[in-house]
């Protein structure tokens, strides 16, 4: 942030009011993530006869990339979608389906701009609950996040263990994006070296991972039991509003600046 220290920025609208409140603008500067303009793009116009068909589960993009979670999406009987992929294909993924699990905050940003339903899910602390909060936030969305177990202990090794235990939920709100956001720009405290070294070495060997407890089965099961419960989904009214109020903002830009805006 120290970057734009000193200098003259702008600001045409923020992501939510959590946004707002930390950069010191007037509500009227929250509005929503601009990916909720996706559905506006030829590419991804659907026809009133698109089936939408099957649960998908999309894991953050970093999560992914740990092992196991082929396996336990198979197990559960859904579709696995590596956010890795390119953007037309997931958010293609995203719009066909019928039922969204999410880790990824653009799986749940994407879904809802397609008006699919969706629940979100989070397996380690490398989940931003600010910038969710912050989302939701725009489309007055109350939202609980599931706590899932991952199907490998070594993501909890590399970013943490949640502090709410699994198999319960967390809400989001701004007071909880708040907290979240100061410890993140806190100062990193140093851990032992005894607790790094066991780290290493659970990090080097699958094997005494899985005595720990975690498995694909026991991350299937638990997005068995997500899917189970009532999705979530903003007003239609609320994103039509937001689409409008973007797109007004995106054309008073261009013609401030001489061009003019233009919508497949």
């Amino acid at each position: 942030m120290d970057a734009w220290i000193g200098r003259s920025v702008e600001y045409h609208c923020v992501r939510g009011p959590f946004s707002a409140r930390v950069l010191g603008l007037p509500d009227s500067a929250s509005l929503t993530d601009g990916a909720i303009l996706t559905p506006l793009m030829s590419e991804f116009h659907l026809s009133a006869s698109t089936a939408r068909a099957g649960t998908i589960v999309i894991p953050h993009f970093e999560t992914v990339a740990f092992p196991g979670w082929p396996a336990a999406a198979k197990m559960a009987g859904f579709d696995l979608v590596d956010p890795r992929q390119a953007p037309a294909v997931v958010i293609s993924r995203i719009a066909q389906a019928k039922l969204v699990l999410t880790e990824s905050l653009y799986g749940a940003i994407l879904a809802d701009a397609f008006g699919v339903p969706w629940r979100p899910f989070a397996v380690s602390r490398n989940f931003s609950k600010a910038k969710w909060a912050d989302w939701a936030g725009s489309l007055n969305l109350r939202v609980a996040v599931a706590v899932v177990p991952p199907p490998d202990a070594v993501t909890l090794l590399r970013y943490g263990k949640p502090p709410e235990p699994f198999g319960t939920f967390f809400p989001l709100d701004l007071e909880t994006a708040c907290r979240e956001f100061h410890s993140r720009i806190a100062p990193p405290r140093s851990q032992g070296w005894m607790k790094t070294a066991g780290k290493g070495v659970l990090g080097r060997l699958p094997a005494a991972r899985k005595l720990i407890g975690f498995s694909a089965a026991r991350t299937a099961e638990a997005l068995t039991k997500l899917a189970e419960g009532a999705p979530l989904l903003s007003d239609p009214a609320k994103r039509e509003d937001l689409r409008s109020a973007m797109l007004a903002r995106l054309d008073a830009l261009a013609k401030r600046h001489g061009a003019s805006l233009a919508v497949a």
